[in-house]
């Protein structure tokens, strides 16, 4: 249960510039918000990857777009679904986002299992707030999401039955930028802006129709360290701390 938490706070929270803080842009102007672009990602200990690719955005202007996602995300850890993906709609209004979308497994997979996911945030996909600067506070943020499943033992077949997780929640406290680090990424080294903070993580209400049961959420406090780098226009790494584990969310390529 403490990777499927983990797991889900990662993804409820995907050139050298000397100045990062003037590299910034608002998030609708993200280099890697545009038709075409691909983000993959992973979070350590062989917990899970993830694949982001961007299938068109429609932009107003630089605080408000819509874009169209196609998410596909590969846990290893043992969870009841191993592999899902399927196309989310996000939708940006001045410093909030609405994800919204369908994740199913692979047809080969036993079970076989079509979701419904609608996830809302209280701040930015991949960034807190829509400009950040060294020195400045960012406020507290949530992402809370509800998820609907119907499972079935094989593509075709009757469904065996169902599953909802209800109000699953990331809330972040507030926090202060620090001054821009040089951080090792996937795509060599390059100026980020550390931001720490406590964050509150909820597992959700679990019910499933099989046994009839309903599991109560679990609550978890973590340490955060949140690296946004601006050239690239989103957070490139999250380290994440809980007693004595740790893990880290890396973004490993964009393309």
């Amino acid at each position: 249960m403490r990777q499927t938490v983990l797991v889900g706070a990662s993804l409820l929270s995907l050139a050298f510039l000397p100045n990062a803080q003037a590299a910034d842009q608002a998030f609708c102007d993200s280099p890697w918000l545009v038709e075409g672009k691909q983000i993959e990602g992973e979070i350590s200990q062989n917990t899970a990857a993830f694949s982001i690719n961007v299938l068109s955005v429609k932009r107003q202007d630089a605080q408000n777009c819509t874009a169209q996602l196609n998410i596909r995300l590969n846990t290893f850890a043992k969870l009841i679904i191993p592999a899902a993906g399927g196309q989310f709609t996000l939708n940006v209004r001045n410093n909030n986002a609405q994800l919204n979308g369908q994740l199913s497994t692979g047809q080969n997979a036993a079970p076989f299992a079509t979701s419904s996911v609608a996830v809302a945030l209280k701040g930015l996909l991949f960034k807190p707030v829509q400009k950040v600067i060294a020195g400045q506070s960012v406020p507290a943020r949530q992402y809370s999401a509800n998820a609907n499943a119907d499972m079935f033992i094989a593509q075709g077949l009757p469904k065996m039955g169902e599953a909802s997780i209800n109000n699953a929640s990331f809330s972040a406290g507030a926090a202060q930028v620090g001054a821009a680090k040089n951080l090792n990424t996937a795509l060599g080294p390059m100026p980020c802006l550390p931001i720490q903070y406590q964050a509150k993580v909820s597992s959700g209400t679990v019910y499933e129709s099989l046994s009839g049961r309903t599991k109560a959420p679990e609550a978890k406090t973590l340490g955060v360290t949140e690296w946004y780098c601006p050239e690239q226009g989103l957070s490139m790494q999250t380290d994440f701390r809980y007693q004595n584990s740790s893990y880290t969310m890396r973004i490993t390529s964009i393309r």
